[in-house]
């Protein structure tokens, strides 16, 4: 005979079978309970790409129970945002914040997003709804309500009329990712014109030292040694020079000013001297 779990645990003749049976049970409903805390404590923490509404995967949940809810396919991104607030402005969305007014504990967060998506399409929220919202969502710990979000709402409550989306500046995913990977790609390359203006800054700099004078000095004193011709024989004076010879003698001429001196020339003429 087959008995499921709770008809053997309901069996007062198997007393040394529900123990065990039962130690199990709470074991299962322990573990799943601190399972869902836990993922939904890192669904907070690892599935947020900001700190804005619908800037995580948890905001996206409730956006889409509370789509279920209503009947409709979604409430984010409607197909026909004008038949979708038609429905809710039709006693469905009162009756939504109703039921949660009505709730204890109260859904804090969610009485907060419902008024997102509302806000977000234009949807009419009666006065005693717009209070509820003033009165829950600056006590929200849930769905990571910090700093962005409490200023988010603020500012929605004090400027929305019916009939008129608010924008709540909420960025999508992707949209996040490219932002990011754009200003990825802008650092790297204000990293790599930064290096490439140094190099090229790098050799003028040195001209301008005391290093680019040694150089000169040392060209100088290169100039100044007996002139030879083309074999490296010495010339006597009065000796017709080559043309060679003679731009080693103009650039005796140059040398004995090394701080006009540019790199390039320097090291252009060197070889010939």
């Amino acid at each position: 005979m087959r008995h499921s779990i709770s008809s053997l645990l309901s069996l007062p003749s198997l007393p040394s079978l529900a123990s065990p049976f039962s130690s199990s049970v709470t074991l299962l409903r322990d573990f799943s309970v601190s399972t869902h805390t836990t993922l939904t404590s890192l669904k907070l923490r690892m599935g947020a790409w900001g700190f804005n509404f619908l800037e995580s995967d948890y905001d996206y949940d409730i956006a889409a129970d509370l789509a279920d809810e209503a009947g409709v396919e979604d409430l984010m991104f409607p197909d026909d945002p004008a038949v979708t607030v038609d429905k809710l402005n039709d006693g469905l969305l009162k009756a939504m914040f109703d039921r949660r007014q009505k709730m204890r504990p109260q859904p804090r967060y969610e009485i907060v997003m419902l008024a997102v998506l509302a806000m977000k399409l234009g949807c009419t929220i009666e006065e005693s709804h717009i209070k509820l919202i003033k009165r829950v969502y600056r006590r929200c710990e849930e769905g990571g309500m910090g700093d962005e979000k409490v200023a988010r709402m603020k500012q929605a409550l004090s400027k929305y009329t019916a009939g008129q989306p608010h924008n709540f500046g909420d960025k999508g995913l992707l949209e996040t990712m490219n932002r990011l990977g754009d200003e990825d790609t802008r650092q790297q390359n204000e990293k790599k014109g930064g290096a490439s203006t140094e190099k090229e800054k790098e050799p003028y700099r040195d001209v301008d030292s005391d290093g680019g004078e040694q150089i000169a000095v040392q060209a100088a004193g290169k100039a100044k040694k007996p002139r030879q011709n083309d074999e490296g024989v010495a010339l006597k004076k009065g000796t017709k020079r080559s043309h060679s010879e003679a731009d080693t003698a103009d650039v005796e001429d140059v040398v004995r000013e090394p701080k006009i001196l540019r790199y390039a020339t320097v090291c252009s003429l060197l070889p010939i001297i």
